[in-house]
């Protein structure tokens, strides 16, 4: 019934045993009106590989149950008003290839890119983050094609991108 409802995709999974289930892979939910925050419960999607809530009114912090989200790829939680740190929410994502955090009011360090080693695209940009940025993305991250830094708080240069060079294609500070 679930897999019936709108933004909802389920595949069928292999399990234990060879026990072949359905479960929730994707949520698709941008501009659905969406408010409130953010259930922690999503974290329990075990096979969850696409969350897309942005453009909706949620507000709060990012659940840091999120970093049990290991086979998810793509997360888009823009244009909402989330706040808070993320750098427990994130950690753990480790197939992540886009992630797009962009236009929410989120603060404090960035989060150490060195465990994202398939990230593809990072926005997060209109932002609250401050701190140094760290040289590290270029190198822990081999395919980084898209990097959006604009509109936060960060001290000093942007050291260490000279290694993104093979990869990136869009940079905006």
């Amino acid at each position: 019934v679930t897999c019936n409802w709108r933004g909802v995709v389920c595949d069928n999974v292999t399990g234990g045993g060879g026990t072949v289930t359905s479960r929730v892979t994707k949520l698709i939910l941008p501009e659905m009106g969406l408010n409130g925050t953010i259930s922690p419960s999503l974290a329990q999607l075990d096979q969850l590989s696409v969350l897309n809530l942005s453009l909706n009114r949620l507000k709060g912090e990012l659940p840091v149950e999120f970093s049990q989200l290991k086979l998810l790829k793509f997360l888009d939680v823009s244009h909402n008003m989330l706040s808070g740190p993320v750098a427990g929410a994130l950690s753990g994502l480790q197939s992540i290839e886009v992630l797009n955090i962009s236009s929410n009011s989120l603060s404090g360090v960035l989060f150490p890119f060195e465990e994202f080693p398939h990230l593809i695209a990072l926005n997060v940009s209109n932002n609250s983050f401050t701190g140094g940025f760290s040289s590290q993305i270029c190198s822990a991250t081999k395919e980084l094609r898209t990097l959006d830094l604009s509109a936060n708080n960060f001290v000093g240069g942007l050291e260490g991108l000279n290694n993104c060079t093979t990869s990136l294609q869009q940079l905006v500070s």
